[in-house]
């Protein structure tokens, strides 16, 4: 019989695109793709709405949503 819980390497492939999607769609929502130098400046995104300036939360929030993403579905993977 074969056990459902056991993870091939398509499936584990899956998961890490997934995981690396998720991420990559924080960090270009966040990203501070141009801005104007007024005080204070101004900072806008790929889609021309207004972010930080500060490269480092679309990268620190990027990470976070990569790693909390593939945790959850290595954890759902695992079963109970």
């Amino acid at each position: 019989m074969v056990d459902m819980r056991e993870q091939g390497p398509w499936r584990t492939a899956g998961g890490a695109v997934v995981a690396l999607a998720a991420g990559f769609v924080v960090l270009l929502l966040l990203f501070p793709a141009y801005g104007h130098d007024t005080d204070p400046p101004q900072c806008f995104s790929t889609f021309d709405y207004s972010v930080p300036c500060g490269v480092g939360l679309s990268f620190g929030l990027g990470l976070t949503v990569t790693v909390a993403t593939g945790w959850g579905l290595w954890s759902l993977s695992r079963g109970r």
